[in-house]
């Protein structure tokens, strides 16, 4: 089975899986930037798809140039890379001792997991339009 678009899911020995991992080009820099202004912690999780895992090392360069802290959640069970979350688990956000993330990527979907699973604030930083936007949970 061919797989577009995402990172090995673990370890899967029942069928023969190939994963072709997409990437998005667009430099992080400047839309990280922009979001670390809506930040209000100096320590928060930085979380992302596989399409800008490759960016990282930037984003967390450009946060720390506004004085803040950017740590990567770990890679394990489904997640392959550090900072990456998936639709279906939050695992390696949900690792990390913060009180606020980071999501750079595009859509909602995503961002929202996070909140949910954690409980916390998260500010996105969508590389594609370069807007940001910060997402409350509501308390269940």
């Amino acid at each position: 089975m061919l797989h577009l678009g995402h990172a090995e899911l673990g370890k899967l020995q029942a069928m023969s899986f190939f994963f072709l991992e997409a990437r998005m080009k667009e430099d992080l820099w400047e839309v990280v930037s922009r979001a670390a202004l809506l930040l209000r912690e100096k320590n928060v999780g930085v979380t992302t798809t596989v399409q800008h895992v490759q960016g990282l090392g930037r984003a967390l360069a450009a946060l720390k140039e506004h004085g803040i802290s950017g740590l990567l959640g770990p890679a394990g069970g489904r997640v392959k890379h550090a900072g990456q979350v998936l639709g279906c688990s939050y695992a390696g956000a949900r690792a990390l001792h913060v009180k606020e993330y980071l999501f750079i990527g595009t859509g909602k979907f995503h961002p929202l997991g996070i909140a949910l699973a954690t409980g916390k604030r998260v500010v996105t930083a969508d590389p594609v339009t370069g807007k940001s936007l910060r997402l409350i949970p509501i308390p269940c």
